[in-house]
């Protein structure tokens, strides 16, 4: 089960990271129609459907998680045959990386948008991302600690 949430978390985030790529393309492209300006604005967009998806998506790989600890210690099973063991693994968790990415083409389209229209869409997209930040961040604290 866990394998599985894995694979579908790291193909949605492939996904995002091809959709911010066809953007970048847009962005460098010609501007036959003038919408430009409106680039960063659907990158951003992106961004905040992908910091929604994926916290959605690691509260449910932590939440059954627990619940798979609790039953096994429950049943009794020995340590050497748990799924999920008490101790994580050692190294970066990759969640880092996926929110580090997020964040970085979220803080790419707010440049993009200062440069292209100035700093009233840049305030704008800034604001967009603070405020779907801080209304995860219950969520967030949730999947980051321990």
């Amino acid at each position: 089960m866990e394998r599985q949430q894995d694979v579908n978390l790291w193909t949605a985030n492939a996904l995002y990271v091809a959709a911010n790529g066809v953007l970048l393309i847009a962005i460098f492209g010609s501007d036959l129609l003038g919408f430009r300006w409106a680039v960063p604005v659907v990158g951003i967009a992106i961004a905040v459907a992908w910091l929604m998806t994926s916290t959605r998506a690691h509260q449910y790989e932590k939440h059954w998680a627990v619940r798979a600890r609790t039953l096994e210690s429950s049943m009794e099973i020995p340590p050497d045959y748990r799924v999920w063991d008490e101790e994580r693994l050692k190294g970066i968790p990759a969640k880092f990386a996926e929110y580090g990415l997020i964040y970085f083409f979220a803080a790419l389209w707010i440049s993009f948008a200062g440069f292209l229209s100035g700093w009233c869409l840049s305030v704008l997209l800034t604001t967009s991302i603070v405020v779907s930040t801080l209304g995860l961040l219950r969520r967030l604290i949730y999947i980051f600690k321990n």
